[in-house]
């Protein structure tokens, strides 16, 4: 659907194929409703896309394009305002700059276009800001940063997918209500601290909107997702007094049609959509205070990025009741979806260039990237542990892990050395427990840690 696009001469303004003409057999990906993905399928010259653009006034403006090369490392150009510039990408996604122009005031038209016959290229977007408005842009961004020396310290926590999908060991999963009802947070709670976490991200929402708890602002909007019993409350309270911080994982519930239709910013409008996003993590963040660490926002790249979010005011919201609380958008393996968050996020499997950033960050560094599309953010990865998210298959036991423990323990040592942080996923039943090899492999790992830290 083409449409003009008016420029914000005080904010980015991002230039995604779904409003352009797209010229030649380019294809989106991952695209559903309420998910925007990237586009492929590039095999020739001259394929692309063209933007309607509407200045208020002229100005220079900075140029990024969003995109990966592969190991090609394909040329594509940009051309604007009479002018085309040559960009070569990267191997990996990232976000490259394509220089500055000056654009005139009123319509015009922004193009991109491929360069050669052989094109493994992904695009997700251009990025158009003016450099003095990028500055204050990270400036600000840089101000409201939290503390992460916490993390820094413990090196990695847990996250696990305890969703209405969850299964036990044997049988029958129970309706999501009853399952609340039944966890047992204080042990659960033993067994995480005794396995070395640092933090504990559990999900609230996911593929069904359900919420483990009571969330007023939730009720308001679709009744009968919510749970009386406050297992939030009570893992957060239970978990803090072992020395373990919780954060919850939150998904926009794009998936869930009934939740949808009350929300999305593609049926109900993204004013709305953001208006009621913000009333249901105020709620929790107020509740919670403290005692709630952290926020892991998925679909950050998929869902939220091409709604052009209001970033300062859902940080803002996502910070009601603790200050620094800290606060993460997966930006799944794209560059960050915004200056305005405190940690990166990558999702993908273990491996050491994830970690040292392609010398983007150094060992003996302040855990920090000093360069690349994750500059100025604390190293934060997300990984799997066993070939799923969740346990989402009946009468199976959970996974074999994907790693050697000794894999693990070399893997975690070279993350502290650069004062990177990762939060390693494992399977859970519906009954709260885990895997029996996998409480005493992270026993091992942590002991391991503890013991090359002292000799350190």
């Amino acid at each position: 659907m083409t449409k003009t696009i008016r420029i914000n001469p005080d904010d980015r303004t991002i230039l995604t194929g779904y409003f352009a003409r797209v010229v030649g057999p380019v294809a989106s990906a991952w695209t559903s409703p309420g998910s925007r993905g990237f586009w492929q399928g590039w095999t020739g010259p001259d394929q692309g896309f063209d933007w309607t653009i509407n200045v208020p006034r002229a100005g220079r403006y900075a140029i990024d394009v969003l995109a990966e090369g592969g190991p090609q490392r394909p040329t594509v150009e940009v051309t604007a305002a009479g002018k085309t510039f040559p960009v070569r990408l990267g191997p990996y996604w990232d976000r490259i700059s394509a220089g500055e122009v000056a654009l005139p005031a009123g319509r015009s038209t922004i193009s991109l276009r491929s360069t050669g016959e052989t094109q493994p290229l992904k695009f997700i977007s251009l990025e158009l800001v003016r450099p003095g408005v990028a500055r204050r842009i990270e400036t600000d961004a840089m101000s409201l940063r939290a503390d992460t020396s916490w993390m820094v310290d413990k090196t990695y926590g847990l996250m696990f997918h305890w969703v209405g999908g969850t299964y036990p060991r044997r049988g029958p999963s129970k309706p999501y209500r009853q399952a609340v009802n039944d966890f047992p947070v204080k042990k659960f709670a033993d067994t995480v601290a005794s396995m070395g976490a640092g933090w504990v991200y559990v999900c609230t929402t996911h593929a069904i909107y359900h919420w483990p708890g009571p969330n007023s602002a939730i009720d308001a909007i679709l009744r009968g997702r919510t749970c009386k019993r406050d297992l939030i409350g009570e893992l957060a309270q239970a978990l803090t007094d072992r020395g373990v911080r919780l954060g919850l994982y939150y998904h926009p519930g794009h998936d869930d049609k009934p939740w949808w239709n009350r929300v999305g910013f593609d049926t109900a409008g993204r004013e709305t959509f953001f208006r009621t996003w913000k009333r249901v993590i105020e709620d929790a963040g107020r509740r919670y205070g403290e005692l709630l660490a952290g926020w892991w926002f998925d679909d950050g790249m998929h869902s939220y990025y091409h709604a052009a979010p209001p970033w300062k005011d859902l940080l803002i919201a996502a910070r009601a009741g603790n200050p620094q609380r800290v606060v993460l958008w997966n930006a799944w393996l794209a560059p960050k979806v915004t200056w305005y968050t405190d940690t990166s996020s990558w999702e993908s499997w273990l491996t050491s260039d994830l970690i040292s950033g392609g010398g983007n960050l150094p060992v003996g560094g302040d855990g920090r990237f000093i360069a690349g599309p994750q500059k100025g953010l604390q190293a934060h990865l997300t990984t799997l542990i066993h070939q799923s998210w969740g346990h989402h298959k009946p009468n199976t036991p959970i996974s074999k892990c994907q790693y050697t423990t000794e894999q693990l323990i070399k893997w975690l040592q070279e993350v502290r050395s650069r004062k990177a942080v990762v939060s390693l996923n494992l399977e859970i039943y519906q009954d709260g427990k885990l895997g029996p090899a996998d409480i005493r492999r992270f026993r091992q790992i942590r002991a391991a840690l503890d013991k090359s830290h002292r000799g350190s």
